[in-house]
């Protein structure tokens, strides 16, 4: 009888490890644009690679609601396919590249990896591409992270910690030399003097409105933030965003405020802050159809108050939907920029602003988006 009742139990071991289900599943957005930016009778024309990715992810059925998954995505250019991630440089899966368990079907997940940092979990913008404005000026992705997330009933919530050095580079290449520590790097992961990132945020999601606000602290004394040229060290961040809908019109606003460590140029006092304000309206003229106006406000000030570096946009944006897969889209943005206003393009190829002059651009654009 006993020998019968241990076969049983064993059996039944095997059994459940057996039938424990898994899958895998590629997806990717392939997407192109054309971009015009005109300011003071110069322009820059080009085909912009928009912002493609594609990924893998998975995941397998433990048992008693927990289970394994991962992650894994790139970013690349689609008229030239090179690797364009958030960092230049890093490796294929640079966007994102996680591995970790989750409990309560999915309610709780722990993972490790490269991940969004917490205030870019809670983004407010309806921007694309040429009106893609900016929210927040810290940080948008994490290396060398543990992550905790917590989604049910409409809440979403999570906390973040990185390695010392690790948010900003990886680049863990010191050797011991003579009884000194030797690097190729400014930015190693670990090295002395080096700080943690770490932050949380949370949002929550009913039927007709949202609200959530988050909070960073990236401790990275290199970071450039945002992406007019001028700042140069993001110490902290919080960031608070809301928004309804009464059909077919939405509503949103947020608000940003960044504690900085220096001023990239050197002519103005270490220090001080910079905010970001943003709003948006967009409509659903047909199912298919969306328009929306966004606008954003960037400040920046010493810690005498000294303000250098200041700019106010306006945004303009259609989609037209050919499936629930494929879209067309077209903006438009005009940029008022009293301090650090320049034509260029990022990593990406995206048309943005940075130098030190000032003045009004206008950036329009035309593109083709198909996800899978």
């Amino acid at each position: 009888m006993k020998k019968s009742l241990l076969a049983l139990i064993v059996l039944g071991v095997f059994t459940g490890a057996a039938s424990a289900a898994s899958s895998v599943t590629l997806y990717g957005t392939a997407e192109v644009a054309y971009q015009d930016a005109s300011k003071d009778g110069t322009s820059l024309r080009q085909a912009a690679p928009g912002e493609s990715r594609v990924g893998f992810k998975g995941n397998e059925d433990l048992g008693n609601g927990v289970a394994a998954f991962f992650q894994m995505e790139s970013r690349f250019n689609i008229d030239t396919g090179a690797n364009t991630g958030t960092e230049s440089g890093t490796g294929f899966f640079d966007e994102k590249s996680i591995v970790g368990l989750s409990f309560a079907n999915g309610a709780h997940k722990v993972y490790f990896g490269k991940s969004n940092s917490p205030i870019d979990r809670i983004g407010n913008n309806v921007g694309h591409l040429a009106n893609d404005l900016a929210v927040k000026s810290s940080a948008g992705g994490w290396r060398n992270g543990a992550y905790y997330d917590y989604d049910m009933g409409g809440l979403k919530a999570g906390v973040a910690i990185t390695t010392k050095g690790g948010a900003p580079g990886n680049s863990n290449t010191a050797t011991f030399t003579s009884g000194a520590i030797t690097s190729s790097t400014s930015q190693t992961e670990g090295q002395s003097g080096t700080k943690s990132s770490y932050g949380l945020y949370a949002r929550y999601d009913a039927a007709n409105w949202y609200a959530g606000a988050a909070w960073q602290a990236d401790n990275d004394v290199n970071a450039v933030g945002g992406s007019l040229a001028g700042l140069m060290g993001i110490k902290n961040e919080w960031l608070l965003v809301a928004g309804y809908t009464f059909n077919p019109v939405t509503i949103g606003a947020s608000y940003a405020r960044a504690k900085l460590y220096e001023d990239v140029l050197g002519t103005v006092e270490k220090g001080g802050k910079r905010t970001i304000w943003q709003a948006h309206v967009s409509a659903a003229l047909t199912p298919k159809d969306t328009v929306f106006v966004n606008y954003n406000s960037i400040k920046g000030t010493g810690d005498s108050g000294t303000v250098y570096e200041k700019q106010a946009t306006w945004g303009l944006g259609y989609n037209h939907s050919l499936s629930k897969r494929t879209s067309v889209f077209a903006g438009v943005a005009r940029v008022d920029t009293k301090i650090g206003s320049s034509l260029s393009t990022d990593s990406d190829g995206d048309l943005i602003l940075g130098g030190t002059g000032t003045g009004k651009v206008t950036k329009w654009d035309v593109g083709f988006k198909h996800t899978f």
